[in-house]
């Protein structure tokens, strides 16, 4: 029930000690398993030292390892739950048609703990076309959270020549740059030229973010570019829209 639920998630975040013993209690003697499920994010908001050992045991379980995940992202503890969810993303890769929506849900959690050793493998996530778009999706999320320069670089690959949906991702992403060449690229083509009205909005988002936050000498140029498209709404509503 919305009240069941609710309590369990307001356990967690009240995260005493006392609140975390009962949560962990529920996990072991709860049959059902959307309870389970909301118990594991309520396990990571709790962000207990006790949580954190549980949630990685559940891993091994297909049908709850996608929330243990989320749970460890929403823990906050970097270094810890991040090198979990690494491991976890790294070693079931092989098996990513049978573990898609687990992989997807450990690339978020990695985004969220912003875990920079894990940039290598997200990236190779994204720019494969070996992956599903699901992971592909909240891969590019992540790499867009982490940031640096390796991450970058797959955004910008990943812009062209995929999907429309990763492509809308990296488009998405790559407003957390705040870098000039981000920003042409995203004005370019294969940003607001795009295609797709989706890919080529969210890429009008983005550079309204960036721009933002750069000086004013370093962006003069792209306020036409999307004026341009926000002006000519016939030519392509969707895309005038977000311009």
């Amino acid at each position: 029930s919305v009240v069941r639920d609710a309590a369990v998630i307001a356990l967690g975040k009240i995260g005493t000690d006392e609140a975390v013993e009962v949560l962990l209690e529920r996990l072991s003697s709860e049959p059902k398993l959307d309870v389970q499920q909301d118990v594991l994010l309520a396990l990571g908001l709790s962000r207990s030292d006790k949580a954190l050992e549980r949630l990685p045991l559940v891993l091994k379980n297909p049908k709850l390892a996608s929330f243990a995940c989320v749970g460890l992202g929403l823990s906050g503890d970097t270094e810890r739950a991040g090198k979990v969810v690494h491991t976890y993303f790294k070693g079931n890769l092989k098996s990513h048609k049978k573990l898609k929506d687990q992989l997807a849900s450990a690339a978020l959690a990695l985004g969220q703990l912003r875990y920079e050793p894990a940039v290598g493998e997200l990236s190779k996530v994204v720019k494969s076309k070996n992956y599903d778009d699901i992971i592909r999706v909240y891969a590019a999320q992540a790499l867009g959270r982490i940031g640096g320069d390796k991450a970058r670089k797959a955004l910008l690959a990943a812009l062209s020549k995929s999907s429309n949906e990763v492509e809308r991702a990296a488009a998405l992403a790559l407003g957390e740059f705040d870098d000039e060449k981000v920003l042409s690229t995203l004005g370019g083509k294969s940003g607001l030229g795009s295609a797709d009205p989706l890919a080529s909005g969210f890429a009008a988002m983005s550079m309204a973010r960036i721009m933002g936050s750069l000086p004013e000498d370093t962006w003069k140029k792209h306020p036409d570019a999307l004026r341009d498209i926000a002006m000519k709404p016939a030519k392509d509503q969707i895309k005038a829209q977000y311009a």
